[in-house]
């Protein structure tokens, strides 16, 4: 589960379509899901990635 988060944070290829399946499998897993809810406190946050709203 780690590996995905610190996949989709670091990503920065043109497929934003592979980008928003991985998110998507991360919301279905309640682990990944939470965890990512966190992310921000550390000064991370998903919904910031260029990918979020393609």
């Amino acid at each position: 589960m780690d590996w995905l988060l610190g996949w989709m944070l670091t990503y920065s290829g043109s497929d934003c379509k592979l980008w928003q399946y991985v998110y998507g499998k991360c919301k279905e897993s309640e682990l990944c899901r939470k965890t990512a809810e966190l992310l921000p406190a550390i000064g991370y946050d998903l919904t910031k990635h260029r990918c979020f709203q393609s």
